[in-house]
């Protein structure tokens, strides 16, 4: 991927694997063995590379440059997609934007090209979850309701589920729409469970619980999170079902607790070089060191958290570290500072809760209905 206090992460990434690739075009039998040999080779440097995702995401990216440079030589338009697509994992996975979306587009651009509808909708929610990530909600919004449309017509269950949870993730940002998100939670529910992928389920219980936490229903909150946490174990998702168990027991005074989970993501984060996980354990220890009147180690953890926060541009993060510096400083006596980051929050605030830009995010989901309702 999606966010309340130490913020929602949408989604998670969802890729397949492509064991038995065949090629996309005819080819001269007297070069069908060299293809096919090339093809396999394509093919193995993706599955070593998927294997380094979350404990080496620098080897996975390598390992996906050189079978994106094996399938180019060998005109193997399918496999290039696929090692464009993992590159953009590994880069997703280290919280390097812009690069992501740069292999991402690539990839895109070149499924669309095989007119591979699968990987197509694949592509298409998986950059709307960057742009979640960066609090660009239109674009958000604007790949996902396409990664529906397509996978609705292809009626694959895995990518209908994914784009769901991803519009509803969205939609959820926005208090006016948190009736939305639910609406599009509970669709996606059934799916996941019915397709036993526990990533899906993972995340759809965590964004469930997001809006039970929301609404201040923190005994359902923590049972959705936990349900999280079950399904993302040994994945790069736990640091997020961590950080928001920690959110919930922050809010019930158990600082221990909060604290204790915090800490453990934060370890697995830095393990994994997830700076949107480490920004967001960072920001949690910051929230709860400060509500235990340790307002200057607090203040240590949001110097932490700002640059970090600010290289992948992650707003929603950086209004709550600029909310905690102001009260904070205003703690310790230091106006000066306080002042100055509560000017920051001010116009951080403007550039997140624009009001054209609502009107402009309603209006997209009109427009698909619309385009439903004609065909």
């Amino acid at each position: 991927m999606k966010r309340i206090s130490l913020r929602f992460l949408l989604l998670l990434v969802f890729y397949i694997t492509i064991p038995g690739l065949q090629p996309v075009f005819s080819i001269p039998p007297v070069q069908l063995t060299s293809f096919k040999q090339d093809t396999t080779e394509v093919n193995n440097l993706l599955e070593k590379a998927k294997t380094h995702f979350n404990s080496e995401p620098d080897k996975a990216i390598t390992l996906g440059l050189k079978a994106r440079d094996l399938a180019l030589k060998i005109k193997f338009r399918k496999g290039e997609a696929y090692a464009l697509k993992n590159i953009g994992i590994a880069y997703y996975i280290r919280g390097d934007y812009d690069q992501t979306l740069n292999y991402w587009q690539q990839s895109l651009k070149t499924f669309r090209s095989i007119n591979d509808e699968l990987g197509e909708a694949n592509l298409l929610s998986n950059i709307g979850s960057v742009y979640f990530n960066q609090a660009n909600e239109l674009k958000a919004l604007e790949y996902n309701l396409q990664s529906l449309k397509v996978s609705e017509k292809i009626n694959n269950k895995l990518r209908i589920a994914t784009a769901l949870v991803n519009i509803g993730a969205v939609y959820y940002n926005k208090p006016a729409t948190h009736d939305k998100a639910l609406k599009y939670y509970l669709r996606a529910l059934p799916l996941t469970k019915e397709i036993k992928d526990n990533s899906a389920i993972g995340t759809v219980n965590a964004n469930i619980g997001e809006i039970y936490f929301e609404q201040g229903k923190d005994s359902l909150a923590l049972f959705y999170f936990k349900k999280s946490l079950v399904a993302y174990k040994g994945t790069e998702n736990m640091p997020y079902a961590l950080n928001a168990l920690g959110k919930v027991y922050l809010k019930r005074g158990d600082y221990e607790e909060a604290i204790k989970n915090h800490n453990q993501a934060l370890g697995l984060a830095e393990k994994l070089n997830g700076k949107l996980d480490i920004v967001q354990s960072l920001l949690g220890l910051a929230n709860a060191t400060q509500k235990i009147g340790d307002d200057k180690q607090a203040i240590s953890f949001y110097k932490k958290v700002e640059p970090l926060a600010l290289e992948i541009k992650s707003l929603i993060e950086l209004k709550d570290t600029y909310k905690g510096f102001a009260t904070s400083y205003a703690q310790v006596g230091d106006f000066s500072n306080a002042y100055i980051y509560q000017s920051k929050l001010t116009n951080i605030k403007d550039s997140l809760y624009n009001i054209e830009s609502d009107k402009r995010i309603a209006g997209l989901q009109f427009d698909f209905d619309i385009q439903k309702k004609q065909g």
